[in-house]
């Protein structure tokens, strides 16, 4: 019987040494960095047929940041955000990747209304972002700072139906 017993308390205390690893492992933090180099055209997209007349100025920059409980539960995102300036579906992308932005491209997207905000531009040129994640397993943070050019749109004059045609061939 003693050989039994010294058994089942060798068990529990290696179950207990377990579970103290995973849950020390749990509140370690795993942080990803992430830079990104646009690889579109740093014209603002239109649909229509106008030309339009641009100007770039000073460099721009802002930081914002945003927060999920569980991969899906939004503690923190920024309140204000920018259509049009995220390339691609990254890192971060909606519930469990399949709908919504997530929280890297809120932040992204915080972070690019801020910095045309703060300028005074109509746009961002050639947007850069630094993504920065902490990921607590239950819990994850992303910072992202946007750096780029503020853009400027001086004239939007309309395109005459024939040059329109012509340009299309």
């Amino acid at each position: 019987m003693n050989i039994i017993s010294e058994q089942t308390r060798l068990r529990k205390q290696g179950l207990i040494v377990l579970l103290a690893a995973l849950l020390l492992g749990s509140l370690q933090a795993c942080t990803l960095h992430n830079a990104s180099h646009p690889s579109m055209a740093a014209v603002p997209r239109t649909d229509t047929s106008v030309y339009m007349d641009l100007a770039v100025g000073q460099e721009i920059q802002a930081e914002e940041s945003a927060s999920v409980l569980f991969g899906f539960l939004t503690i923190s995102s920024p309140k204000k955000l920018a259509d049009g300036v995220v390339y691609g579906a990254g890192e971060g992308s909606g519930l469990f990747g399949f709908v919504g932005g997530g929280p890297a491209e809120d932040a992204k997207a915080g972070a690019a209304y801020a910095a045309v905000k703060s300028a005074g531009a109509d746009y961002i040129v050639n947007p850069r972002y630094e993504l920065e994640t902490k990921n607590y397993f239950i819990f994850k943070k992303v910072r992202a700072k946007v750096k780029g050019f503020a853009g400027k749109i001086q004239k939007v004059t309309p395109v005459p139906m024939d040059t329109y045609f012509r340009m299309c061939k």
